[in-house]
């Protein structure tokens, strides 16, 4: 081996290493680029997905108008057993055209679209509920463990 053979490779090596970093980053590059893409996807059909449901929340919700909630007690929640009462709209089945429709349904076991309404307007929910949390649906839920436990922890 001659000191010229070996600055010859030198010289060649320091020619493509540069060369082969770039190859190697664009590799690293397109394998980036594919996981991206995969994340862009999920995430825009998680959104899509969002958004349908926000929709179809909001449908369901204007379905109801002119809800409230009464008791059968005197403000406490242990003792009172709570009926949804409310308006649905509905089709005649006669004329095809919208109708209001008055129904009622137990607090303790609402379609969850009544449900998703009551949550809507949390000032529809009965003082002593309301007072169980600052969320409603919390509340609400907190009423519903307390009543199938037989009390309502303060």
């Amino acid at each position: 081996m001659t000191t010229n053979h070996i600055a010859a490779v030198k010289a060649a090596l320091s020619t493509v290493t540069p060369l082969a970093d770039q190859l190697r980053a664009m590799q690293a590059a397109v394998t980036r680029e594919a996981d991206l893409k995969r994340t862009l996807a999920n995430l825009e059909a998680q959104q899509a997905e969002a958004e349908r449901a926000a929709a179809n929340n909001a449908a369901a919700i204007a379905r109801f108008q002119n809800i409230r909630i009464v008791g059968t007690g005197k403000g406490n929640p242990r003792m009172d057993n709570y009926t949804i009462h409310y308006n649905e709209r509905a089709a005649d089945l006669l004329t095809m055209q919208p109708v209001w429709r008055p129904g009622e349904q137990s607090l303790t076991g609402p379609t969850p679209e009544l449900y998703a309404a009551v949550l809507a307007d949390p000032s529809v929910l009965p003082p002593a509920i309301r007072a169980l949390d600052a969320d409603p649906d919390a509340a609400v839920r907190r009423y519903f463990g307390d009543k199938a436990r037989g009390y309502v922890r303060s």
